[in-house]
C-alpha cells in the first residue's frame, strides 16, 4: 500500500481519486456554447478497465539489433529497445494498478545470501497493433512475433511477462521515470514489466534481436497492448484451497474471478491442475463454477509437476505450494497449541484435585487415629 500511494503522490493524481464533495452543477443557459475537451490524465495511454487492457501509444525503432528491452520512454535506451512509449512509466504503472494488476517486485540480487531475486508480478500478456503501410490493414500479433532468436535455428516461444513495477529511489523518484525501462528482457531494476526468470544484460548472453520480416520501418506509430494472458491459471490442492495465478482466492471469490476473466478476452480459457488427492466434491464445484462462467469447453486439464525435487502441487510453482503448507501448518500450529493448552488445563485441575484430595485424605487419617486412641481410651475405662 505504500509503494502504490507513493507512486500516487508522485504522479499528483491522489485528490483525483480521493472521494470529495462535487461542486454544485453549472446553469447549462450560462454554459459557454463551446466546452473545452477534458484533459487526458494519463497521456499516452488508453485505459479500458472492463477488459483490463492497457494500450501505449508507441514509435518503432530500428530493428535487427539485441535486444535488451522492449519498450523505453524517450532518450533513454532506444539503442536496445524494440519501440519507444509516449506515457511516463510512471504513469503506465499507475494505469496498470488501475487496470487490477497486482505488482510484485524487480528482479534485484540478495546480499546475504549471494543469489539473485526473481523478479514477480501478476502475469501479463503483450501484443503489437499496427497499420501496415504497404496494405494499409491493421495488424495485430503477439510481441513475440516482432523479436527473433539470436540462435536463427530456434523459434521463439510465447514469453511470461510479468507486472514487477519499477523500484523506487530512497528520494522518493520512480525509477524507471529517471532510467527508462517500460518493457525489459533483461532484469533492468527499473522495468515496469520484465520477463520472469533470469536473462543476463551481458552483451553475449542476449537472446533476442528485432525481427525485420515482420516489423514495419523505424517511426511506424503502433500500439503496445498490455492484458492479462488468455489462459487462467487455476489450482485445485488437496484441502480443497483455490490458487489462481498463484495467488490463494478466496472461496467466495472464485466465481468473480472466474466471470471476470471470461469477460477480459474472447479467447479466455481456464487451465486447471488439481491434486490427485483432492476431494471430488471440491473438484465437481470447481468445474461447475468454471462452467457457469463460460468456461463450459475452455478448460485444459493440466497434470500436477512430477519432475524430480518439485513439488507435486502447485504445478511448477514450489513457492506457493510452501506458502499453501506453510498457511496449514499454522492452522495445525494453532490447533496442536489449544489441544496443548486444554491438557495443561486439565492436568492443572487434575493437580488440583489431587492436592484437595492428599488434604481429604490426611484429614480422614487423622480423624481415623483420633478415633482409635478415643476407641482405647474408652475400652481402658470400661476394664477399670
Amino acid at each position: 500500500m505504500g509503494r502504490r500511494l507513493l507512486i500516487l503522490l508522485g504522479l499528483g493524481f491522489l485528490p483525483a481519486l480521493t472521494t470529495a464533495a462535487e461542486p454544485p452543477a453549472a446553469d447549462p443557459a450560462a454554459a459557454p456554447a463551446t466546452q473545452p475537451a477534458a484533459k487526458n490524465p494519463l497521456p499516452g495511454i488508453t485505459l479500458d478497465k472492463q477488459r483490463r487492457r492497457v494500450m501505449l501509444e508507441c514509435s518503432t525503432l530500428h530493428s535487427g539489433v539485441p535486444l535488451e528491452l522492449v519498450a523505453c520512454m524517450p532518450n533513454s535506451r532506444e539503442h536496445e529497445a524494440l519501440m519507444v512509449v509516449k506515457a511516463r512509466p510512471q504513469r503506465i504503472h499507475l494505469a496498470l494498478l488501475l487496470a487490477g494488476f497486482e505488482p510484485g517486485h524487480p528482479a534485484s540480487w540478495d546480499e546475504k545470501k549471494e543469489k539473485p531475486i526473481m523478479p514477480t508480478g501478476d502475469p501479463l500478456d503483450l501484443q503489437v497493433q499496427w497499420t501496415d503501410p504497404k496494405t494499409e490493414k491493421q495488424q495485430t500479433v503477439p510481441i513475440e512475433d516482432w523479436m527473433a532468436a539470436m540462435d536463427p535455428a530456434k523459434p521463439v516461444p510465447r514469453l511470461e511477462w510479468v507486472f514487477t513495477g519499477s523500484q523506487v529511489y530512497e528520494n522518493g523518484q520512480y525509477m524507471a521515470d529517471m532510467e527508462g525501462s517500460v518493457v525489459s528482457i533483461s532484469n533492468f531494476p527499473d522495468a515496469v514489466i520484465d520477463l520472469s526468470g533470469k536473462h543476463s544484460r551481458d552483451n553475449a548472453a542476449l537472446e533476442f534481436k528485432g525481427n525485420d520480416k515482420i516489423m514495419p520501418p523505424a517511426g511506424t506509430k503502433c500500439t503496445l497492448i498490455i492484458q492479462p494472458p488468455a489462459s487462467l491459471r487455476v489450482e485445485l490442492d488437496r484441502f480443497g484451497k483455490v490458487l489462481v495465478n498463484g495467488k490463494a482466492a478466496a472461496a467466495n471469490k472464485v466465481a468473480d474471478l472466474l466471470a471476470a476473466h471470461r469477460r477480459c478476452r474472447d479467447d479466455a480459457r481456464v487451465e486447471l491442475t488439481v491434486s490427485p488427492d483432492a476431494a471430488k466434491a471440491d473438484v465437481d464445484k470447481l468445474v461447475r463454477q468454471a462452467e457457469d462462467a463460460g468456461f463450459k469447453d475452455r478448460i485444459d486439464r493440466r497434470v500436477p509437476s512430477t519432475q524430480p525435487g518439485a513439488f507435486v502441487f502447485p504445478a511448477n510453482d514450489p513457492l506457493a505450494a510452501f506458502d499453501l503448507l506453510t498457511g496449514e501448518w499454522k492452522l495445525q500450529r494453532v490447533t496442536i497449541a489449544q489441544n496443548i493448552s486444554d491438557q495443561q488445563r486439565w492436568l492443572a485441575q487434575a493437580r488440583d484435585r489431587r492436592e484437595l484430595l492428599a488434604r481429604q485424605y490426611a484429614e480422614l487419617a487423622g480423624y481415623m487415629n483420633l478415633a482409635r486412641e478415643q476407641y482405647r481410651q474408652a475400652a481402658a475405662q470400661l476394664k477399670k
